[in-house]
């Protein structure tokens, strides 16, 4: 006999409490082997069933949202034109302007060639050279030394620099420096720049 017990059930020939599902199972395993049973109560037979049915009903699964190929299309060409807007100010704006060492800007429409001399040398160099520019006025030479610092600047009217005796007393022999010469015109404003050329004597 069955006897009811908070969420539990108590079977008096076995002992023990059971669930709804488990009293069921016990009466019907009982049931097949020929003992005499009572009928299961039928609120238990209804409780067991809606237990089975709950665990055997597939999962619910959200809807599945599909599109159109139109509809795909057209959100693919949202999406472009939303990136092109947005690149479209950088890919217009012009490229930055170089700065004059000196200060202010610079229009490097040609540039200085030649320049001479280049390499290791044997002995400190009487002259520096470069080709000329069109409508150059005047030319900048620039000597650097260590971080591309400036140690000797001169503005002269030719392509070509002597260099004087305060300029040789700061040059040393085997040290690396560097050499680069702007065109300037009227007003100084640099017109076209050489490459960076460089020199050293050897010891």
């Amino acid at each position: 006999m069955y006897l009811a017990a908070p969420g539990r059930l108590f079977c008096r020939e076995e002992g023990i409490r059971m669930s709804d599902r488990e009293r069921f199972e016990h009466w019907a395993e009982r049931a097949a082997k020929g003992d005499a049973l009572h009928e299961p109560p039928k609120d238990l037979v209804e409780r067991t069933l809606t237990t089975l049915r709950a665990e055997e009903a597939p999962a619910s699964t959200p809807p599945v949202r599909t599109y159109s190929p139109l509809l795909r299309w057209g959100l693919a060409a949202a999406a472009a034109l939303v990136v092109v807007f947005a690149l479209w100010p950088l890919l217009r704006s012009p490229g930055p302007t170089l700065p004059d060492p000196a200060g202010g800007s610079t229009t490097r429409s040609a540039a200085v060639r030649e320049l001479a001399p280049e390499g290791e040398l044997a002995s400190m160099p009487e002259a520096f050279d470069w080709a000329a520019v069109p409508d150059a006025h005047t030319y900048r030479i620039r000597i650097l030394g260590v971080d591309d610092a400036v140690l000797i600047e001169r503005v002269i009217d030719t392509p070509r620099w002597v260099p004087d005796d305060a300029a040789l007393a700061a040059l040393d022999t085997a040290v690396r420096y560097g050499w680069t010469v702007e065109a300037l015109d009227a007003e100084g404003r640099a017109t076209a720049a050489s490459a960076r050329g460089w020199f050293r004597v050897r010891p």
